[in-house]
């Protein structure tokens, strides 16, 4: 956490290696070796940014365009989703400006109630796969959350609601015709 009207701080170069650079490369790779599938899990700071949070949600917005993009160039191959607070040590770890951290821990912690669990994100993120929707609001917290901050989310899909967003490519017949080529192939 810092305030953008300070110095980028020493950590700000692995901050974009983790969450923009290597997701990007990783999942070129795994493209380029012939998955028919790769998902980017983004955030919903992507979206909206919060207050502190501006270089986390830059990165997070990279990941966003590219995988916007390479959806619309490689139909039902790629997609993104948009997570809310997720129960996990992510807040407790935060680095930065000390006295900044000290109140955003208070804040968190008092948040951390309504978060949702690493499964309940899961869950959401594997069924708007399967549906085919390109950009994932998993949760209905992370929904409420996009309503809350007016969030255009007509093209996003949303458990539990009428979708708009299905791409037109049936991904889970061609994972299952792929994995049976390589089973019969083992036999």
């Amino acid at each position: 956490l810092q305030s953008s009207r300070d110095p980028l701080f020493p950590m700000a170069p692995e901050l974009f290696a983790v969450n923009l650079l290597t997701p990007i490369t990783l999942a070129q790779q795994a493209l380029a070796a012939g998955a028919l599938h790769v998902h980017m899990v983004g955030s919903i700071l992507s979206l909206v940014s919060s207050p502190l949070m501006s270089l986390y949600a830059a990165t997070k917005y990279g990941l966003r365009g590219w995988a916007y993009g390479s959806a619309r160039e490689l139909p039902g191959r790629v997609s993104i989703s948009y997570p809310n607070g997720i129960k996990t040590a992510y807040f407790r770890n935060l680095q930065g400006d000390p006295a900044i951290l000290a109140g955003y821990h208070a804040q968190v912690t008092s948040a951390e109630a309504g978060y949702d669990t690493p499964d309940m994100v899961a869950a959401g993120i594997l069924e708007g796969i399967r549906y085919g929707g390109r950009e994932i609001v998993p949760t209905m917290s992370a929904y409420d959350w996009c309503v809350k901050n007016e969030e255009p989310i007509r093209r996003m899909w949303v458990p539990g609601l009428q979708q708009p967003s299905v791409e037109r490519f049936d991904w889970w017949e061609q994972v299952h015709a792929h994995w049976q080529s390589h089973k019969s192939e083992g036999d």
